[in-house]
């Protein structure tokens, strides 16, 4: 994330999510002097990412519609960006299409949606993640990225990519020691123990690589937790995206699908974390996470005399695909296969079922 004109880069070496630099694995460590750990949790300058998808605003249940008018859903909008959105359904379930596949109605109620959260003063912080040692960073959700971090004790400080930890958000002091600790399986508690353990390594400095849940700070900058330091239910909650994610960074898939599987995955956790809020708004603390359901609707098409419509389950042919069901207008089930298999060449045709919408 780079700094807005005029602002200096606290970190100008670092690079962002969604390009194509990201390694398989969720924290890969390169020592630069002996004792190297193996993640690490890292920081980033102000983000200007934020505005890729929309924070909307609270939403009515309203009838959502295709371009060709066969497919209808009551549902609230959710959330949104430039391609895809989120609606939720009366029982809760989420269902992702893509924008250009609403109505023209539809898109116009998302545009007027989006120019209403950007006018409003939305609060910095709307995404919270609980650590396994009970403590709780807040922010601005980012989606899944990942970082480099130097880390040193120099002159009796700790700093961290030449900048001296003391100087950093509080969030930074209260989730570094519990890191090194997990990555070193060292009891550290404390500030202090954390400058003692580096001392008695030569005090670094240490490279690592990491990756994981990135937050907007409100005070300053970026932060990224690694999956390992969430509560196991947290980590559980969105390990699946994650690992479709880092699936999507490897040098053989195209900037096209890195993209996409980047937007997409950061859209499920600002849904995840959206409707979780509003559950717990409105005193419903049994929240359980929904996980997202993509719908193609491209081949719904206005056919003179084709009256059925059916729901056709597809399996991406890749790791960091997601699974989705296509809602198609056809005659019969074979040639409803029939035209999602050409749709979708090398995916894998699942279930099948006539449905109404």
């Amino acid at each position: 994330m780079r700094a807005s004109p005029g602002e200096a880069d606290p970190f100008p070496a670092q690079t962002l999510q969604g390009h194509p630099y990201i390694d398989p694995v969720q924290a890969q460590v390169i020592p630069i002097m002996r004792h190297a750990a193996k993640r690490l949790i890292f920081f980033l300058s102000t983000a200007t990412m934020l505005g890729l998808f929309a924070q909307c605003s609270a939403e009515e249940t309203r009838q959502w519609t295709d371009a060709s008018g066969k497919f209808r859903v009551e549902a609230e909008l959710l959330a949104a960006d430039k391609n895809l959105v989120v609606l939720e359904k009366d029982d809760g379930d989420l269902i992702a299409v893509r924008r250009a596949q609403l109505s023209e109605p539809d898109r116009q109620y998302i545009q007027q949606s989006d120019a209403a959260a950007k006018a409003s003063s939305a609060p910095r912080i709307d995404s919270e993640w609980k650590l396994n040692d009970g403590e709780v960073v807040a922010g601005r959700l980012m989606g899944f990225g990942r970082q480099e971090l130097s880390i040193k004790r120099e002159l009796g400080d700790l700093w961290i990519n030449d900048h001296r930890l003391e100087d950093l958000p509080t969030a930074y002091r209260k989730v570094l020691p519990n890191v090194v600790a997990a990555i070193d399986q060292k009891p550290i508690g404390s500030l202090e123990a954390l400058e003692k353990h580096l001392a008695e390594h030569g005090g670094g400095p240490y490279k690592y690589t990491v990756s994981g849940v990135q937050l907007e700070l409100k005070e300053w900058g970026v932060i990224t937790i690694p999956l390992a330091l969430l509560t196991e239910k947290e980590a559980e909650e969105v390990r699946p995206g994650f690992a479709r994610w880092q699936a999507a960074q490897q040098e053989d898939v195209s900037e096209e699908d890195r993209y996409e599987t980047t937007s997409r995955e950061r859209l499920a956790l600002n849904s995840r974390d959206r409707q979780r809020r509003r559950y717990q708004a409105a005193g419903q603390q049994a929240w359980q996470q929904r996980q997202m359901r993509m719908l193609e609707l491209g081949l719904l098409a206005a056919d003179a005399g084709v009256t059925d419509i059916w729901q056709v389950e597809v399996i991406p042919p890749n790791s960091y695909g997601y699974g989705r069901m296509v809602v198609v207008s056809a005659q019969n089930s074979s040639f409803a296969r029939r035209k999602v298999a050409q749709q979708f060449p090398g995916w894998m045709i699942g279930a099948i079922a006539k449905r109404s919408y």
